[in-house]
């Protein structure tokens, strides 16, 4: 990167959100054990921005020779608005089937303790897009992919119940997402010059794991 300024420096900000629906039919292999067969899709979106604003609005001589601010040599955008240098966004939407074990591992009273295990096989559709500012010009790319990748998701729970149809419960929740595409690992597969930006492709090797405590109310009928 050029820097106007010698003490510049870059800010990044990275953000990632998650979105997951499934459908499982249950089958009840003995009064503790039950089997899960479903469908699941997910959607997994990661987002890394690269930012370097600068301390004040003195225009560089090697830009623009003359008694501007950065804010008027700004070509192609709103006064006061700077691209970010580096913005790169991935998108992974996963459909697949899944199988699962849901155990009953200790009743006491209205208490029991229950644990989930599922594991499946999805096709990724994977999409990976990069804007690279230079001169305060952005320069886009995009490229996209299919492949597969392996989702598993544990899952501990302590419920309490209330009545017959409804319980109280807390827990502990892990999903591990293997061969997703993810925002940094996409800096390798994007090509530049002095005038354009190419993407080479998807890396889609990246892992992922979520986890974290759970709490809510489970209703039967």
């Amino acid at each position: 990167q050029t820097q106007d300024f010698p003490y510049q420096a870059m800010a990044w900000k990275s953000t990632t959100n998650l979105y997951n629906a499934e459908a499982n039919g249950r089958l009840d292999l003995s009064s503790r054990v039950t089997m899960l067969v479903g469908f699941r899709w997910l959607q997994l979106n990661d987002n890394l921005q690269g930012t370097l604003a600068p301390a004040d609005l003195t225009a560089p001589t090697w830009k623009q020779n003359c008694n501007c601010t950065l804010f008027q040599i700004t070509p192609g955008g709103p006064a006061g608005n700077y691209p970010p240098f580096w913005n790169t966004g991935t998108t992974n939407n996963l459909y697949g089937v899944q199988i699962g074990m849901d155990v009953k591992m200790l009743e006491l009273g209205r208490f029991s303790l229950d644990g989930l295990i599922k594991i499946g096989i999805f096709d990724n559709n994977a999409e990976q897009s990069t804007g690279v500012s230079m001169r305060k010009v952005v320069y886009p790319s995009q490229a996209m992919t299919n492949h597969a990748a392996f989702i598993s998701e544990a899952d501990l729970q302590l419920k309490y119940q209330v009545n017959k149809g409804l319980a109280l419960k807390v827990g502990y929740k892990a999903l591990w997402l293997d061969g997703v595409a993810l925002a940094p690992g996409q800096i390798q597969e994007t090509s530049t010059t002095p005038s354009s930006v190419r993407a080479l492709g998807v890396n889609r090797g990246s892992r992922v794991l979520f986890q974290g405590a759970t709490a809510g109310l489970e209703c039967s009928f």
